[in-house]
């Protein structure tokens, strides 16, 4: 059994049964983890308040056969919710789980603590994640001037190409 404190932001919470739940959260030293939460669903559970979306939280993870999230505090989320979920929602697809990265991390962190989630912020999660929008042209139409980047589709779309596809706004960021 290994335990790890960390601080992290959580990205998501599913439920897991009839009292159980699954929280994602992107963790300063382990990358991104889903960890199991036992009775967090319980009206009288202590962890369920501090693993909403959006919150930062320092934790207790212990690894066994799974991972599972004990103990957290948090801190509420100061930015505007519809704001902040979809670029919670953004993370949760581009980043894969594991692998620490300390300049991805404080990105994320300071995105969230002062708000900052806009264009620029999108690009350079993009651009940290290998898909570097500079260089990057239209999957469609091949022009150089790229407006959004398709989750489902991984590419970048120029703005006339965006409005052909007709994608939801979860599936579609403006770099």
């Amino acid at each position: 059994m290994i335990e790890h404190y960390t601080e992290g932001i959580v990205l998501g919470k599913k439920a897991r049964g009839e009292t159980d739940g699954a929280v994602t959260i992107y963790t300063k030293d382990l990358g991104k983890v889903t960890a199991f939460t036992k009775s967090s669903r319980k009206i009288t559970s202590k962890i369920s308040g501090h693993i909403m979306p959006g919150n930062s939280v320092r934790l207790r993870i212990v690894e066994n056969k799974t991972i599972q999230a004990i103990d957290a505090l948090s801190e509420k989320a100061k930015c505007d919710m519809k704001l902040l979920l979809p670029f919670l929602n953004f993370l949760d697809e581009v980043i894969p789980h594991g692998d620490e990265d300390p300049q991805f991390w404080n990105l994320v962190k300071n995105a969230v603590e002062k708000c900052d989630i806009g264009p620029k912020t999108y690009r350079e999660v993009l651009e940290i994640s290998g898909f570097g929008p500079d260089d990057a042209h239209c999957g469609n139409c091949k022009k150089n001037e790229i407006a959004y980047f398709s989750l489902p589709d991984i590419m970048f779309l120029c703005t006339n190409c965006s409005k052909r596809f007709n994608l939801r706004s979860e599936e579609i960021v403006q770099v």
